[in-house]
């Protein structure tokens, strides 16, 4: 529902930015890819439900034994969510990029504003490259039960909620 209701938003803000500008803005193909990686994600996701059924069924209890297949399934699944991940954060900060390009004009001859746009700017950047960095340290394999990832999720929550209220 979530990605039908991105589209349409999307396809409402392409039709209207043709109509009345005549041609698409930076924004605009900022807003595309956040769109392309938003719908990247949903696939993901539908190709991960199966793994993730069959982890929650074996770490329930209801399925015993777990199948043959359950370490590679299951470590299918982490490798999808690493990647589902990724997209997301580069989604987030792909539509932080599109704010941040349609304020750019708007600071034309304000000097202490253009200043600002500037270090939100490079907050945002550093922010993306930080949590971006950050992953696949707090991961570095896939290999079932090795790490805790909650302390490092916990940072880059906290990371966006900063980006965004600089935005």
């Amino acid at each position: 529902m979530g990605v039908l209701l991105a589209t349409v938003a999307v396809g409402m803000r392409a039709y209207l930015r043709i109509k009345y500008r005549g041609r698409f803005q930076l924004d605009d193909i900022f807003t595309a890819f956040a769109l392309a990686l938003l719908i990247a994600s949903a696939i993901m996701y539908s190709i991960a439900c199966d793994p993730l059924f069959t982890l929650a069924l074996v770490g329930s209890g209801l399925e015993y034994p777990p199948p043959d297949d359950f370490v590679e399934t299951s470590e299918l699944y982490l490798r999808l969510q690493f990647a589902i991940t990724l997209a997301f954060w580069t989604c987030l900060w792909t539509v932080k990029i599109s704010f941040l390009t349609l304020f750019y004009p708007l600071s034309n001859g304000l000097r202490v504003d253009r200043i600002l746009w500037y270090c939100v700017s490079a907050f945002v950047g550093i922010g993306y490259i930080a949590c971006v960095i950050s992953y696949p340290i707090s991961c570095s394999n896939f290999i079932l039960g090795k790490k805790d990832h909650r302390e490092m999720k916990k940072k880059k929550g906290s990371t966006d909620q900063l980006c965004d209220r600089g935005l």
